[in-house]
């Protein structure tokens, strides 16, 4: 689907063949025969009538050169210029024009989402080729925003979130480069699922419901996942027994707030080691919530309301001693906070992950796949990993 990603060019061409058919007459005796050659003749009246002549032409025809937002200006001036509602077919035209004009407002914008996509695009597709040389799979997966959500659902234009849009030509330059995809927006579309905590983060509900798309394709690798573990239906609500939370954060945000766990994960025991800078390294052991969930001492506008153990640390280890079949399988996933319940839930049905929050991770991420020589390599990366004050960070993937 390349539609967004040659908007540019479609829509000049459609600017130009509109001016063709339906002002080409004008063009060729305002600037041609009047402007050019001096000529003078009565019936130029009738052919220029209303001609919009109060709209600014840039003092210097150079600017137009060089760039795409350049050639956006110049269509724009010329519909307007050679426009009119008295023309022929007025209000047929006037609808053209107007669509077109409308797009050609987001060129400049969809064409900046486009170059800012490239230099993220070019390390995830070396980073891919470095793990294609050592024989490890590879999947990019992003966590969406409620944006992103929308934009597929078709209820939002994506010219209209650029940050969305970066994302979205990032998945088609990885597509194009044949790495494997998964858009979770698309996927929390179809299934109806939007809501977002207080912080912006999405609920524990539409992590554990993207657990059973990933396992899905990491069946394809070798893995052999169970995916209804990770039905609602086989899951029990951690707030069942904690009515007073419930209501707090009800009277705080405004929504019924559940932490699904997985039936499945009852009877097995997990261990968390994770880093802390000041700390040093922590060690949790024991059942799903007492390993992977907290009770923060107030009401917190943090993510997931503070419930999460796993946070922003530079690396997390999550053991799983009764796995099963995937007992032996390792899975190394470079993150940011939207995967912390990713990790938590996939663990239930695998031996080892390790988790690594690139913003915060120090060492060289190659060298410690050097050292753990995992079995497959996620990047789960939320949308907004296309804002300014991260990107750099985020795609430094050596």
């Amino acid at each position: 689907m390349k539609k967004y990603r040659y908007i540019d060019i479609v829509f000049i061409i459609a600017a130009g063949v509109f001016l063709c058919f339906f002002v080409s007459l004008r063009v060729v005796v305002k600037e041609i025969l009047i402007d050019r050659m001096g000529v003078q003749l009565s019936w130029f009246n009738y052919v220029l009538y209303d001609l919009n002549t109060t709209v600014e032409m840039p003092e210097e025809e150079t600017s137009f050169e060089g760039d795409m937002e350049g050639y956006v200006k110049k269509y724009k001036y010329k519909l307007n210029a050679y426009t009119t509602s008295a023309m022929a077919y007025n209000q047929n035209i006037n609808e053209i024009v107007t669509h077109i004009k409308n797009r050609l407002v987001d060129i400049p914008v969809t064409y900046s989402s486009m170059r800012y996509a490239a230099a993220p695009s070019e390390n995830v597709i070396a980073f891919s080729a470095y793990l294609e040389e050592k024989g490890i799979p590879f999947l990019y997966i992003v966590t969406p925003t409620i944006e992103s959500i929308m934009c597929r659902a078709g209820d939002m234009r994506l010219e209209d979130d650029y940050i969305g849009e970066r994302h979205w030509f990032l998945l088609q330059n990885l597509n194009e480069a044949g790495i494997t995809t998964v858009d979770l927006a698309q996927e929390l579309a179809e299934a109806g699922l939007r809501s977002y905590d207080e912080s912006a983060h999405w609920f524990p509900g539409s992590a554990l419901y993207s657990v059973e798309i990933i396992s899905e394709y990491l069946n394809r690798y070798g893995f052999e996942f169970d995916s209804s573990l990770f039905y609602k239906e086989n899951t029990w609500d951690y707030f069942q027994d904690k009515e007073e939370w419930t209501e707090i954060i009800y009277d705080k945000c405004g929504y019924q707030y559940s932490l699904p766990i997985p039936n499945g994960a009852k009877g097995m025991n997990f261990r968390l080691e994770y880093e802390d800078v000041e700390k040093g390294w922590t060690v949790r052991e024991g059942n799903f919530e007492d390993v992977f969930l907290q009770q923060p001492d107030e009401f917190s506008t943090r993510e997931y309301h503070g419930f999460s153990v796993l946070s922003n640390y530079r690396l997390h280890r999550l053991y799983n001693e009764n796995a099963g079949h995937n007992a032996e399988k390792r899975i190394l996933i470079i993150g940011d906070s939207f995967n912390y319940f990713i990790a938590d839930y996939l663990v239930v049905d695998v031996g080892s992950i390790d988790v690594i929050h690139n913003a915060t991770y120090v060492p060289s991420i190659r060298e410690h796949i050097e050292g753990t020589n995992p079995d497959i390599v996620l990047i789960v990366y939320h949308t907004g990993e296309m804002y300014e004050s991260v990107t750099e960070e985020a795609y430094n993937l050596d």
